[in-house]
């Protein structure tokens, strides 16, 4: 297959149409590489996530962002280090493996704007609020979260300028899934979460039936995706306009 793909069967040798093809493939790559300035917030759910199945470097790039440029809570390491719950998803060898990585990243600074903190406080957990009004905070464009909890119940508060200003920009597990399942084989992909068979998403929509091919698997992961966005209010980031969120 040529490198650039079927396009250059019908390039041939007119050197005004491969002009044209090749500084159109320039501005692609170009656009693709481009990093943005800032920093993408991630919650502890999906950074053990990602981190564990070594798809963070890649699925941060697909925002145009380096592992340089993640965020994390400051919670997280003592969450790993202690936290019944994540050990009971994740399992120890999975947070010791990665442990190490997490503690390497930069912490998310605290928010100022206190009012805004106490009002997220009063409908999800305190990691989640903080990572949510530091998003607001700081103008980051996305907000990476494994918690549908913390996103219903943004969606159902009051707090109106804070989904007004985070519409579109949450970013779940099933988004990121769909992604990389577009991209790979969901073999593949299931290969990469082998050690989170305790998740129970993951253990679903990547199970050995549902990928056994694409249309399975994204059919899976749809159905997830779409239940939080009927009742996410425009908070989430969608991947796929015309195949998700319908």
């Amino acid at each position: 297959r040529h490198p650039r793909g079927d396009s250059a069967k019908f390039v041939g040798d007119n050197p005004d149409l491969r002009s044209y093809v090749d500084s159109r493939l320039k501005r692609l790559m170009g656009r693709s590489m481009r990093r943005r300035s800032g920093a993408l917030l991630v919650d502890t759910d999906i950074l053990i996530a990602l981190a564990s199945s070594g798809t963070l470097e890649s699925v941060a790039s697909k925002f145009g962002f380096a592992v340089s440029q993640l965020r994390r809570l400051e919670a997280a390491v003592p969450q790993i280090r202690r936290g019944k719950r994540f050990r009971d998803v994740y399992g120890e060898a999975v947070l010791c493996r990665i442990l190490p990585f997490v503690e390497s990243l930069e912490v998310i600074d605290a928010p100022n704007n206190l009012e805004l903190l106490d009002q997220l406080n009063g409908h999800m957990d305190s990691g989640e609020a903080l990572l949510l009004a530091a998003a607001i905070e700081n103008g980051c464009p996305y907000v990476l979260t494994g918690d549908k909890n913390a996103v219903r119940a943004l969606a159902e508060s009051r707090i109106n300028a804070c989904i007004r200003t985070l519409q579109g920009r949450i970013v779940i597990l099933e988004a990121v899934l769909w992604m990389l399942v577009a991209e790979h084989e969901p073999a593949e992909v299931r290969d990469w979460f082998r050690d989170l068979t305790d998740h129970k998403t993951l253990r679903v929509v990547l199970s050995e039936r549902a990928t056994a091919d694409r249309a399975t698997c994204q059919g899976a992961i749809r159905s997830y995706y779409d239940e939080i966005f009927r009742v996410a209010n425009g908070l989430l980031y969608n991947p796929d306009p015309d195949r998700l969120g319908q």
